[in-house]
């Protein structure tokens, strides 16, 4: 590791250490990473995203919405045939532009 590789780290590992609840907030896990990578360029409602995971609608909504309250994905309100609404999800693109 070089010297500059270690500063950046000892930078990131104090960042993290005085403002730990807010890291905790904001942290992701590695489905979580997937779900925002694969929202790219695509939209994407919870019973797509089941689908494609092979998990449960419930399941794969929580997970939505939690990385919308988090600020990583952006989701639009469309109305249902049945008469109720879905959600449609992509990735917030003032979060990432085109880095993904």
């Amino acid at each position: 590791m070089t010297d500059t590789s270690s500063d950046k780290n000892m930078y990131l590992m104090r960042l993290m250490y005085w403002n730990h609840s807010k890291f905790k907030d904001i942290s992701l896990s590695k489905r979580q990473v997937e779900l925002i990578a694969y929202l790219k360029n695509k939209n994407a409602t919870s019973r797509d995203i089941a689908s494609k995971y092979n998990i449960v609608v419930q399941n794969a909504s929580q997970q939505l919405n939690n990385l919308y309250r988090k600020g990583y994905l952006a989701r639009e309100e469309i109305e249902d045939k049945t008469g109720g609404y879905l959600f449609v999800y992509t990735s917030n693109k003032r979060l990432f532009g085109h880095v993904l």
